[in-house]
C-alpha cells in the first residue's frame, strides 16, 4: 500500500463529507486479523481540506495457502470497519 493515494469513505468520522476524498499522508496503526490485514492513516480530505485519522480500513487479504497478499482497489468507495486489529 502506498501513501498518497486517494481513499474515498462513506459512512465514517473523518469529516462532514458525505464521501470524503482522503489523501493518505502516511500510516498510524496497522492490524492483522485472521488473513485480513487493516489500517488507520492520516490525511487529508481534498473536497473540505479537514485533516484526520482514518479509521481501520481493510487494505488487503494473505492467501492463506500461498502468502500472496492481495490489495484492496483503492480506487473503490471504503467505509471503515469496527475495531480490528
Amino acid at each position: 500500500m502506498n501513501v498518497s493515494e486517494l481513499w474515498q469513505l462513506y459512512d465514517h468520522e473523518f469529516c462532514a463529507c458525505r464521501v470524503a476524498d482522503v489523501l493518505a499522508e502516511g500510516f498510524v496503526e496497522v492490524g492483522v486479523m485472521r488473513a485480513t490485514v487493516t489500517a488507520r492513516f492520516a490525511g487529508q480530505c481534498i473536497n473540505c481540506g479537514e485533516s484526520a485519522v482514518t479509521g481501520w480500513l481493510t487494505m488487503g487479504t494473505v492467501d492463506p495457502d500461498t502468502e500472496t497478499f492481495r490489495r484492496v482497489n483503492p480506487n473503490s468507495i471504503h467505509r471503515p470497519i469496527g475495531d480490528a486489529r
